[in-house]
Order: structure tokens, then C-alpha cells, then sequence
């Protein structure tokens, strides 16, 4: 986005993005260990925002990778032996729902992996090299793939170190794990459930979550450090 700072620490609707994920994790009531990937100079931050859940959950943080996958990897290895699913969600999706979380781990826990994803709306076109229309898809049978995403411990760990035997990038964790030949369940997603990427998913991310403060149905845990700060809103 070419900010100063990462995009994960910006105050939308009152609070830094990820805060506004952590507290859905918290609400969800489904997970007993987070484990935050961060960046160097970055953790007294992050912490700051996850600090206030701790009674709720076990916190801790790992260095990042240089690539989200990478990261994620880090993550696996400090849970080992630890736990028996892992949920994986993008700290920039700070619209995601307690009940979508718990949907796509139910999912995991009865098929091994799960992912939230909507269906395309729009026409997809694929284009050739020279940006001509190489072919139209069937978009009946395309979705657009979103975090969360869970698996059982064993399946992601595999996937993850059968990519880094064969040097497989992927953009998620469901890909991965395609990858070595399991299947990945659709769980409904949420259209709101954006991920901030340009400037203008700021400003669509603080008006949306504003409306879901005011209509009273922003994601609430009992933590009592964690209330949100409405001032301006």
C-alpha cells in the first residue's frame, strides 16, 4: 500500500486493524493458542493489541517470513505437538466473523481442511499474454477463496514440508495442501470479509465496521481490557 507502517497497525473505526481480528478470534470461543507472526521492531506493537486477551487464550509471537508462507511455516513449528487443528487467517481480513470462524473449523474437524469462500459474481475472463480474451469460465464452478482456513495439524505440516522439498509458492495454505493430494471443503463465506490491500479497502473497512459498532453487532469478548474505544465514532 506503500504506507510508513504495516497496514495491520492502522486504526480503522477506532482501532488497529488487527485488533479488530483478534477480538473475533477471542469471541469465537474456538481457539486456545494464538500465535501472531510479526516483523521485526514490530512486536511491542502487535502485543499492545493481543496483550488484552490473554486471559483468554494462550499469546505468543513468532518472527515472520519473508513471504506469508514462509510465516506461516514458523508459526507450525512453535504448535507442534501442541494442538490438533490450526485456524490460519490474514491479519488484514479485520471483518471476519466469530461465526465464520467457527464454521470453517467445524468443517476442518469433519473433513481434515476447510477454507471460506464466496461464489464469483462477476464474469471471468482469461487473457492471453497479450491481454486479448484467451477463454470465459464458467463461473458457476469459481470461487473466490478467503480466511479463515483450518486444517487438521498433520495435513497443513505435511503440505508445508512437501512445498518446501519441491520450493512450491503458493498465495494460501488450502493450495498447499491440494498440493499433496488431500481435499479442501468450501465453507460459505462472508462478502464482507474483505482483505485491506489498496487504500480505498481502508475506507470501505472503516465504514463497515462502524456500521456493525452502531447496529451492535461488532465482535464482542468478555475480556474487560478489550472494550472498544468509540471515541469519534
Amino acid at each position: 500500500m506503500g504506507l510508513e507502517r504495516n497496514k495491520v497497525l492502522i486504526d480503522v473505526a477506532g482501532e488497529p486493524v488487527i485488533s479488530w481480528v483478534i477480538r473475533a478470534i477471542c469471541a469465537s470461543e474456538s481457539v486456545s493458542e494464538l500465535i501472531i507472526c510479526t516483523r521485526k521492531g514490530e512486536e511491542k506493537d502487535i502485543w499492545h493489541a493481543a496483550s488484552p486477551h490473554k486471559g483468554k487464550m494462550n499469546i505468543s509471537l513468532v518472527e515472520g517470513g519473508a513471504e506469508r508462507q514462509e510465516s506461516v511455516y514458523n508459526a507450525l513449528v512453535e504448535v507442534e505437538g501442541k494442538a490438533d487443528y490450526i485456524i490460519v487467517h490474514d491479519a488484514a481480513r479485520p471483518l471476519v466473523t466469530p461465526q465464520l470462524l467457527r464454521g470453517v473449523l467445524k468443517a476442518a474437524i469433519e473433513y481434515g481442511a476447510a477454507t471460506a469462500a464466496v461464489p464469483c459474481t462477476d464474469t471471468i475472463k482469461e487473457a492471453n499474454e497479450d491481454g486479448f480474451v484467451k477463454r470465459t469460465l464458467p463461473r458457476q464452478d469459481l470461487y473466490l477463496v478467503q480466511t479463515p482456513q483450518a486444517f487438521r495439524y498433520e495435513i497443513l505440516r505435511l503440505a508445508h514440508e512437501h512445498a518446501r522439498k519441491l520450493n512450491l509458492r503458493c498465495t494460501d495454505d488450502a493450495t498447499l495442501v491440494e498440493a499433496v493430494g488431500e481435499r479442501v471443503k468450501l465453507v460459505p463465506g462472508e462478502p464482507h470479509n474483505i482483505k485491506i490491500t489498496l487504500h480505498g479497502d481502508l475506507l470501505l473497512a472503516e465504514s463497515l465496521l462502524k456500521a456493525f459498532v452502531a447496529a451492535g453487532i461488532a465482535p464482542k469478548c468478555s475480556c474487560k481490557s478489550a472494550h472498544l474505544n468509540l471515541s469519534g465514532i
